[in-house]
């Protein structure tokens, strides 16, 4: 499909003005692994279309990829997802891997911000939840109080108590 992709915008020069071609042909690029390319790509649709949010998550997600864990590269991969917040405020995605680049930074304050968040888009998704007692459980631990009460917190929480 990449070739094609490719092909029809030397066919038809118009192409080169349609953000749904790059976008699809950085999601070709990305799921054969090709992160580096695929960023261009994504970055050439939101050239074209800079208030699409999915544009945005794409873009994230790849950078995210590549970051090995670069400060520099996941601060870039966390403003795209703040960018699709911004576009698209009940993405849960985007909160969810923004929740993950603030804890890759010790962030656990905004890391549980972000998941919450995600948690009020989607209450029926267990992956967040177990994401969200392990952050608990962190920030526990940095500040040396017992563990224990972060699991009574997300029993509160998931019984509408939590503040």
């Amino acid at each position: 499909s990449i070739h094609w992709l490719k092909k029809s915008k030397e066919i038809d020069q118009d192409l080169n003005y349609n953000y749904l071609l790059f976008h699809k042909l950085g999601l070709a690029l990305f799921n054969i692994n090709l992160i580096e390319d695929s960023i261009i790509e994504f970055e050439k649709a939101i050239n074209l279309n800079p208030g699409n949010a999915d544009l945005y998550f794409c873009l994230g997600l790849s950078k995210f990829k590549i970051s090995n864990f670069n400060p520099e590269i996941l601060v870039e991969a966390f403003n795209c997802m703040t960018k699709v917040i911004e576009l698209k405020l009940l993405d849960e995605e985007a909160y969810k891997f923004r929740s993950m680049i603030r804890s890759h930074f010790n962030d656990m304050k905004g890391a549980k911000e972000d998941l919450l968040h995600a948690i009020s888009i989607n209450p029926n998704n267990p992956e967040n939840l177990k994401q969200l007692k392990m952050i608990e459980h962190n920030i526990r631990l940095n500040n040396n109080q017992d563990i224990s009460s972060s699991f009574q917190e997300i029993d509160r929480w998931l019984r509408g108590n939590y503040i």
